[in-house]
């Protein structure tokens, strides 16, 4: 089932057990060990990482929940290069998705020659931003709610969020450059990888009829944004039944904030969440229950979404039933279909 869904997929994928044998890898993992895959099958995952970074695998093996990203210097051939690793627990095996910082890094230079908005001014604009939020905050709470102050304070908010999402945008255009993006049509997507979906998640999930809409971005990356997805949840609870729900919404203020990470705009939203966990429109452009304690897990997530200039919303009801709700803007050019 793994071979059939990322065998090429253009991200390097390996699955291992929880030992750290290998038991698959596709073929740009092989591009990228620069070995075929005869070669790397039944060998130990520790094999292809420096020394130095054995610890951190190990830690990776023995809490893939704790650890499920890291920084590790593998072998390629007769060269060492820096990989991004994200970890997600299938079953009883474990899937790593590898992705070459040096490239990453060397395009990165590429397009700093292009580059007007440089990083170190939007990490500064940002601090500068939380400031006036706060500030604009500890006023509000000494004010009364009818102060002729109030709508002004209400201008300074929208406008920093607005200033605050639009930053972040221009920081990770660059990040875009080294992933292939295309138009995505959800419903097809989810058709296309329904087998192995409903395998992953223990139900089947139909898109709604007649769902004709568009994302621009990574067939490979979002397969492996709900991959991760459903692995949370496993850890949490290998057998309880899950739902998925597929949904247009149109994102307006003061949902659109820099805490949601949305900007005022249409969005396809893709939620996983527990059978129980009552998925109700309106709940998706509404700040209840939003949960924001940190899950490791999803960390490489938020890594995918963000690129694809969304963002992921956790959520938990008073009865403990737990959503993950990914936001991805419709593709700018197939707005016709809306």
């Amino acid at each position: 089932m793994i071979e059939k869904y990322f065998h090429e997929a253009p991200i390097a994928v390996m699955q291992s057990d929880s030992k750290g044998r290998i038991l698959f890898v596709n073929g740009m993992m092989e591009s990228m060990l620069q070995m075929q895959k005869n070669n790397i099958l039944g060998g130990l995952i520790f094999d292809h990482i420096q020394r130095k970074d054995h610890t951190q695998v190990h830690q990776i093996l023995r809490d893939p929940i704790l650890c499920p990203q890291a920084l590790l210097d593998v072998k390629k051939g007769t060269q060492t290069i820096q990989v991004t690793t994200s970890v997600s627990p299938i079953e009883k095996n474990l899937l790593w998705f590898w992705e070459d910082n040096t490239i990453l890094q060397t395009l990165e230079k590429e397009n700093q020659r292009y580059q007007t908005f440089p990083k170190e001014y939007g990490h500064n604009i940002n601090n500068l931003l939380t400031v006036i939020l706060s500030a604009a905050q500890l006023i509000e709470m000494d004010i009364e709610e009818d102060s002729p102050l109030q709508e002004d304070l209400n201008d300074i908010n929208t406008a920093a969020n607005r200033a605050a999402l639009q930053t972040r945008l221009f920081m990770n255009m660059g990040r875009q450059s080294h992933v292939q993006f295309q138009h995505i049509h959800v419903s097809n997507f989810i058709i296309q990888h329904q087998e192995y979906l409903d395998t992953l998640s223990g139900t089947k999930f139909i898109p709604p009829k007649d769902f004709n809409h568009w994302i621009f971005g990574n067939t490979a990356s979002l397969l492996t944004a709900l991959t991760m997805s459903i692995g949370y949840f496993r850890n949490i609870d290998t057998q309880a039944p899950l739902v998925f729900d597929l949904q247009l919404v149109t994102v307006k203020e003061p949902f659109a904030s820099q805490s949601t990470g949305l900007m005022p705009e249409k969005y396809i939203c893709l939620s996983i969440f527990d059978e129980g966990f009552e998925m109700l429109p309106q709940l998706l452009v509404d700040s209840i229950y939003i949960e924001n304690d940190e899950a490791p897990l999803l960390f490489p997530v938020w890594d995918i979404i963000i690129r694809l200039r969304g963002s992921l919303i956790q959520r938990k009801n008073p009865q403990e039933k737990r959503s993950i709700s990914l936001y991805i803007p419709l593709s700018p050019h197939k707005l016709e279909s809306v």
